[in-house]
């Protein structure tokens, strides 16, 4: 695992995870209806490597939305954003797809607001999620054959073009975007890694992403 900044964006905070290396990946929830990664963290008896928060969520209620899944339990539906990146059984690693898709057997899943790398190439031009297309803090996740790229974005922020472009130059196959601004925050071997926009409290956030080697 290489955590580092990236030689340009240097409000850019990159952690690059071989794949043969992990041994989980997971979409978690907090409890109901949110609390913060710090306090998830803490009660967790298989302490993660990595950990950050994932799916959009209401501010108000902690309602996820679009589409979240946690082993098979659906938080959010929504027949709209029906891509994002999925986990099977197994736990071992994360594939992009559908979540109307039976075949893919996702047993968690958390849609892209918007997708930002498909095939390698930019999703660009957006035709979701342009109300929040502009330079903002981001929360990316993205792979290829041999690598899961996660990915934190500072201020000034970035914007969708220049999100997409970072993530197939790090070598990314498929990446999307999650939830953003003060909800941004990477813990990396139990720190807050990247510089959240919350001056005194930690976000209360509903879902995150972990993984363990």
């Amino acid at each position: 695992m290489m955590v580092y900044t990236h030689s340009k964006y240097k409000y850019a905070h990159i952690v690059e995870i071989r794949k043969d290396e992990i041994r989980k990946v997971d979409l978690v929830m907090g409890k109901q209806p949110k609390e913060t990664l710090g306090e998830f963290y803490s009660r967790q008896s298989d302490l993660p490597d990595v950990l950050i928060n994932a799916g959009f969520f209401s501010t108000k209620t902690g309602d996820s939305v679009f589409n979240l899944v946690d082993d098979g339990t659906v938080y959010s539906k929504n027949s709209q954003f029906k891509l994002g990146i999925g986990i099977t059984k197994e736990h071992k690693d994360i594939r992009f797809g559908s979540i109307d898709i039976k075949s893919n057997n996702f047993v968690d899943f958390v849609s892209g607001y918007p997708p930002l790398v498909e095939g390698g190439k930019s999703c660009s031009p957006w035709t979701i999620a342009k109300e929040i297309n502009y330079n903002a803090l981001r929360t990316m996740i993205g792979y290829n054959d041999k690598k899961i790229f996660i990915v934190m974005i500072d201020k000034p922020g970035m914007t969708f073009t220049t999100m997409a472009n970072l993530m197939i130059d790090l070598g990314c196959k498929y990446a999307i975007n999650l939830d953003g601004g003060k909800s941004t925050t990477m813990y990396y071997d139990g720190e807050i890694i990247n510089t959240p926009s919350y001056a005194l409290e930690e976000r209360p956030i509903a879902s995150g992403f972990i993984v363990v080697e």
